[in-house]
């Protein structure tokens, strides 16, 4: 996964899977909704454990077809 993990584009979920960390998924419209309510705009940070994808605020979250990596917090803080 370590190619995939650089990458800024959607991964479907059919080409693997990320390993234990936070993510941002995306989730259609026309998906089946199970136990979370999906923000309007269908997607969310969310990390895939147990076979399923979790959201620390709405639980289990159905329908993901497509994943991407969250990008690096800045490094170049201006506090003045």
């Amino acid at each position: 996964m370590e190619e995939k993990m650089n990458s800024t584009e959607w991964i479907s979920a059919e080409n693997g899977l990320p390993d234990n960390e936070l993510v941002l998924v995306y989730v259609p419209p026309e998906a089946e909704r199970v136990l979370a309510h999906i923000p309007e705009h269908n997607y969310l940070v969310a990390e895939f454990h147990s076979g399923k994808w979790w959201n620390d605020e709405v639980g289990y979250v159905d329908g993901v077809t497509h994943w991407m990596p969250l990008p690096e917090p800045p490094t170049n803080l201006n506090r003045g």
